[in-house]
């Protein structure tokens, strides 16, 4: 898969696709803000210790990574934390998160869900993962 940044302002190109079905275009007309959390794996990373009594909590909580399609936060992971790495080895941030056969007539495995990174380092460089249930 091929992952390219589009500037909305200058001079456009055209791109030519490189897959042999192309989706219909859709437009984003508006953007809900709400909160957003790491997966609780994260949490360790984050040094942010935790019992398990109070892990077993978030679990069963609202705080925990948003499901579906969203630009930026925190990526949901279906089946662990798994954030790709750049040339110098820095883990790359979540920019767009696609979930399986929502506002994309596609799915990713077996109900999964796609994430498109990009470096810290290199805002061109770019990366497309996705895991499935």
């Amino acid at each position: 898969m091929t992952c390219r940044k589009i500037q909305i302002e200058g001079e456009s190109t055209t791109i030519e696709p490189t897959i042999d079905r192309l989706f219909e275009e859709k437009v984003i007309k508006s953007w809900k803000t709400v909160d957003d959390y790491p997966h609780p794996e994260e949490l360790y990373e984050l040094d942010i210790e935790f019992s398990d009594e109070e892990m077993d909590a978030l679990y069963d909580s609202d705080m925990m990574a948003m499901a579906g399609d969203k630009l930026f936060g925190y990526p949901y992971w279906v089946q662990g934390v798994e954030y790709p790495t750049d040339e110098n080895g820095d883990l790359m941030e979540m920019v767009f998160q696609l979930d399986s056969e929502k506002n994309l007539p596609f799915m990713f495995g077996d109900v999964g869900v796609g994430h498109l990174t990009q470096s810290k380092n290199d805002e061109k460089l770019l990366t497309f993962g996705w895991a499935c249930h």
